[in-house]
């Protein structure tokens, strides 16, 4: 063959097999690039509307320290399988805090490998008896055999301690009704007693506000000691920023006891224009 014939050959198929590559680069075939599907199957306990962080989670578990929960499902991949991951963690007051006491969070990881591209799973975790009490993600994640995730599935999984299922009561002593007006340049000032049936050791109090615009702050948050007993005095110091706007301000009080029992007070405050 002609040297200079061969070259052109040469030099075209380069060519040729460049534009292709950068073709499925570009475009990509729909197949390779299609993650695996989650689809649950049965759960042990009902999936509900519970509210969450404040807002109706429509894919919410209820859950004590003497459950098992079990999630069947199935994946299927046209890539084929690689592994899946199960992921429990805490998220108390939507984020999670430290400072417990005998109770702990429930966490949980778990990655199992898997072959095949259709695979029918049940996987079963048993609740803890020292379970903090609180709301829990649940978050199922698969992931084929070229490394595309799968859409992630979550749950919120309220968690109750059957050892104490009573929440602390809050007896409001200042403001007596529940609202106070001030100026502007004012403290406010709040207290109240928190009482509890056991002891509020590994316990708080979150404080949090939303001014007219309905814009949401965190004010504060107290951590109950040993010192407190089942018992406690909250005093509650705060002043606005100077740049407040007039009008009605809520402030909430979420109170934990020592294995995460929920109640909770509010006070409006008025800021006089």
């Amino acid at each position: 063959m002609n040297e200079r014939i061969f070259r052109t050959t040469i030099t075209s198929f380069l060519i040729s097999t460049t534009l292709v590559l950068l073709t499925s680069c570009e475009g990509g075939s729909p197949d390779l690039l299609k993650g695996p599907e989650i689809i649950v199957i049965d759960t042990s306990h009902e999936i509900q509307v519970l509210e969450i962080c404040g807002e109706d989670d429509p894919f919410s578990i209820a859950l004590s320290s003497e459950d098992s929960l079990s999630l069947t499902f199935n994946l299927k991949a046209v890539n084929g399988i690689s592994l899946y991951t199960i992921d429990i963690h805490g998220n108390f007051d939507c984020h999670s805090h430290g400072r417990l006491s005998e109770s702990m969070p429930w966490r949980v990881l778990l990655t199992e490998e898997v072959d095949g591209r259709d695979k029918t799973i049940t996987e079963t975790f048993a609740v803890p008896s020292n379970v903090q009490a609180g709301n829990y993600h649940f978050i199922l994640q698969a992931l084929d055999l070229l490394g595309n995730k799968a859409e992630p599935l979550l749950f919120s999984l309220r968690i109750n301690n059957v050892d104490d299922i009573q929440p602390a009561q809050i007896s409001l002593i200042e403001p007596q009704e529940g609202s106070l007006s001030i100026s502007g340049n004012e403290t406010i000032e709040v207290e109240m007693k928190i009482k509890d049936n056991e002891s509020l050791l590994g316990g708080r109090v979150d404080v949090t506000y939303s001014d007219p615009s309905g814009t949401a702050f965190t004010a504060e948050q107290y951590f109950f000691s040993k010192a407190d007993g089942n018992e406690a005095i909250y005093e509650f110091s705060f002043r606005l920023p100077e740049s407040a706007n007039s009008g009605s301000y809520k402030f909430l009080f979420t109170v934990y006891d020592g294995v995460g029992n929920v109640s909770f007070e509010e006070v409006s405050v008025v800021i006089k224009s």
